[in-house]
């Protein structure tokens, strides 16, 4: 499913690129897939609060906790920093700016946490949910020891609240600056950046996750199957297609994404079906996501601009451009998967090996544990304590 979402997000980037001489067919495409990469990121942030619960133990460490996620998307995050940087600086970019106050905030990660235009989306524009997930990794220590003392008889209605209030925050929008509005959207500016972008407003999709992962893991889940689950994320998307703007960054979609994650996770755990998901192939494309998803924008902005920045095609040339970006950002991907992540990964994100004899202390080696009355997972369902693989 991460594969599915990257693609949603790399079409809307695609979209956005303006390559289709045929002007109908231009707007018909943005207008069909631009709202797939706010739907895509949504997804990613309940994913990565469900992933996280699920795998987490008692006996794991905060700094434990912390070292794996600073391993699993910093390093991927410095090395495309600079392929930015390298590009920004040789290839020319309308609207991108290049300045080390700029720079650093985006190195830092720290850059969408101002309503500046040069700074929010800068350097690598992905890059900022980035920023989320750092929050989210921050706070994840004290929020899951928080859900973790909630009954289990309350945590359906701790999540219904948790689903209302991603539901209510484009409401706060009204209380920021109404001016400036960016043209050809209708929407204010600071609007824009705090549904988009702003950490802070996209933290409750995140704890979404981690309540669904905690019903689940409860016994309170109300067995819906992955296929209906799945239909009703794909039907959704029309709506989030179709309400204001402010609403589609995740209100729209937050209850059908919040269904379909653990509908998936028991449909992995039962060895039910999930449409082919569970293939190797779409596994390995699954791991190799998080490279996608950070390199792809880079693939469709500067190769558009270096093969002709204001040139179009015909409707079939300007697909097949679309099919060598995603070629051409799957190797991209591929190679920074297997040269930087992974590498990274196994020297940072397991425990230290003890000698032996040593006593085992609390750390990520230590199994989950599981409720009472709880199926056991099958080994090829099992949570993934080494950290190699969580979101």
């Amino acid at each position: 499913m991460r594969l599915i979402a990257a693609l949603l997000v790399f079409f809307t980037h695609a979209s956005i690129e303006s390559v289709f001489s045929d002007q109908g067919v231009a707007s018909w495409t943005h207008r069909f897939l631009e709202p797939g990469g706010r739907y895509g990121v949504s997804f990613f942030f309940v994913l990565s609060g469900f992933v996280l619960t699920w795998s987490a133990s008692p006996r794991d460490s905060v700094w434990g906790f912390w070292r794996r996620r600073l391993a699993k998307i910093y390093p991927l995050h410095v090395v495309t920093w600079v392929m930015a940087l390298v590009l920004l600086a040789t290839v020319k970019s309308p609207g991108l700016v290049l300045n080390w106050h700029v720079a650093t905030l985006n190195l830092a990660l720290l850059h969408a946490w101002f309503p500046w235009a040069d700074t929010m989306v800068s350097i690598n524009a992905p890059s900022w949910s980035l920023c989320c997930e750092a929050l989210f990794y921050l706070a994840f220590p004290l929020i899951i020891w928080i859900v973790r003392k909630i009954r289990p008889a309350m945590l359906w209605p701790a999540a219904l609240f948790a689903v209302a209030v991603v539901m209510c925050t484009p409401l706060f929008t009204e209380l920021l600056p109404q001016q400036p509005v960016i043209p050809g959207y209708n929407v204010t500016f600071y609007g824009s950046w705090f549904m988009k972008v702003f950490p802070l407003a996209h933290l409750f999709e995140f704890v979404v996750g981690i309540l669904m992962a905690r019903i689940v893991l409860a016994g309170r889940w109300i067995n819906l199957g992955f296929t209906p689950a799945a239909i009703l994320a794909i039907c959704d998307y029309y709506a989030v297609a179709k309400v204001p703007m402010f609403y589609s960054f995740a209100a729209a979609g937050i209850i059908p994404l919040a269904l379909l994650v653990p509908a998936a996770a028991e449909a992995d755990r039962r060895a039910t079906t999930t449409w082919g998901l569970r293939s190797k192939a779409m596994v390995r494309l699954g791991e190799i996501s998080f490279a996608f998803y950070m390199v792809h924008w880079m693939v469709l902005h500067y190769g558009h601009r270096i093969i002709g920045p204001t040139d179009t095609w015909s409707t079939p040339a300007a697909l097949g451009l679309w099919a060598a970006a995603f070629v051409i950002a799957l190797i991209a991907a591929w190679l920074l998967h297997e040269g930087v992540e992974m590498p990274v990964m196994r020297r940072w994100s397991r425990p230290r090996q003890r000698p032996e004899g040593a006593t085992a202390g609390a750390g990520a080696g230590q199994p989950v544990e599981r409720p009472v009355g709880l199926p056991p997972v099958p080994a090829a369902a099992r949570p993934d304590r080494s950290g190699l693989d969580l979101d």
